[in-house]
C-alpha cells in the first residue's frame, strides 16, 4: 500500500495530472481537506492535549491573578479575531 502512494505521489510531484486528478476521484476532495487540517488527529494525542489545557489552566488560576488572565484572554481573542 505504501509503495501504490508513494508512486502515485511521485507520478503527481512529476506533473502528471491525470494521476492526480483520479487520486482525486478516488480518495475524495472533502477527505482530503480533512486530513490536511492542522491539528492532532491521535485520539490520544487529543486527550493529551486537552489534559495539558486543562493543567496549564488550573495552575494559572492558582498561580496568577484574575485581571492578569482576563488580559492575556482578551489580547489572545483579539488577535485571533485579525488572523481571520
Amino acid at each position: 500500500m505504501l509503495a501504490a502512494l508513494n508512486v502515485v505521489g511521485d507520478s503527481i510531484g512529476e506533473g502528471d495530472t491525470a494521476v492526480a486528478l483520479t487520486f482525486l476521484k478516488v480518495v475524495g476532495v472533502k477527505h482530503i481537506l480533512d486530513v490536511s487540517r492542522p491539528g492532532p488527529t491521535d485520539p490520544i494525542r487529543v486527550q493529551v492535549d486537552l489534559a495539558e489545557q486543562l493543567r496549564s489552566g488550573l495552575l494559572s488560576d492558582l498561580l496568577v491573578g484574575r485581571e492578569f488572565i482576563d488580559i492575556v484572554e482578551r489580547r489572545s481573542d483579539e488577535s485571533a479575531r485579525l488572523e481571520s
